[in-house]
């Protein structure tokens, strides 16, 4: 074998040549079309029934009258009610917006003020008066003349006798002892006189009785 084959001489390139752009294909009339004498004569036939008209457009004039006439009737009623119920109370814009804050919480606080109720004062308790002390117990009474002795009595620490006589115009002796738990604890009374009349305080407790030594007439009470 011998070498490689010889190499042929390249042609030159014809430079590229766009595309040819066809227009869009539009359908010619075709002449003649459509044809004389179409539709044939008889066409529809006798008796077919013809086409129904078209609907006929709706007037929409009397309606839109009707509308304006009801929103004007409506605007003069409320006008109408307006005035009636209230309209003399409005005030006008700019005297509300002139009124300043201190002027409307004015009324306010006069209106709590009033609403407010006065409670009444009440009374201050009265404190009741104490009961008066109460005065000493009769724990015995007795009349008589000459010697006689009493019965039993009980005291506290705290008691008084009372005693009158009377012997009837000459001096007499009038004379009261004490007697404790049985024993002579004390002489309260001891005079002589035409009569007499007094009080002797005793401070012993317990059981006691008296013994009277008289010549005249007496009477003896017992407070404690």
């Amino acid at each position: 074998m011998t070498g490689p084959y010889p190499q042929q001489p390249q042609q030159p390139q014809q430079p590229q040549q766009p595309p040819h752009q066809q227009p869009p294909h539009q359908q010619a009339p075709q002449p003649g079309y459509p044809p004389a004498g179409y539709p044939p004569a008889g066409y529809p036939p006798a008796g077919y029934p013809p086409a129904p008209p078209p609907p006929a457009k709706r007037k929409r004039g009397p309606i839109v009258a009707v509308a304006v006439l009801g929103v004007l009737a409506l605007c003069c009623a409320g006008a109408v009610v307006n005035a009636m119920t209230g309209g003399d109370d409005k005030k006008p814009a700019s005297s509300a917006a002139s009124s300043t804050p201190a002027d409307q919480a004015a009324p306010t606080k006069a209106a709590a003020t009033k609403a407010a109720p006065i409670e009444a004062a009440e009374p201050a308790p009265t404190k009741a008066a104490p009961p008066p002390p109460a005065g000493p117990k009769t724990l015995l009474t007795l009349k008589g003349s000459g010697i006689k002795k009493t019965a039993k009595f009980k005291t506290d620490s705290d008691w008084t006798l009372k005693y009158t006589f009377d012997c009837g115009g000459r001096d007499g002796n009038f004379q009261v002892y004490e007697y404790t738990d049985g024993d002579l604890s004390d002489v309260l009374v001891n005079e002589l006189a035409k009569k007499g009349s007094d009080s002797s305080p005793s401070y012993s407790e317990g059981e006691h009785y008296l013994q009277i030594n008289s010549g005249c007439k007496w009477s003896i009470t017992v407070l404690g």
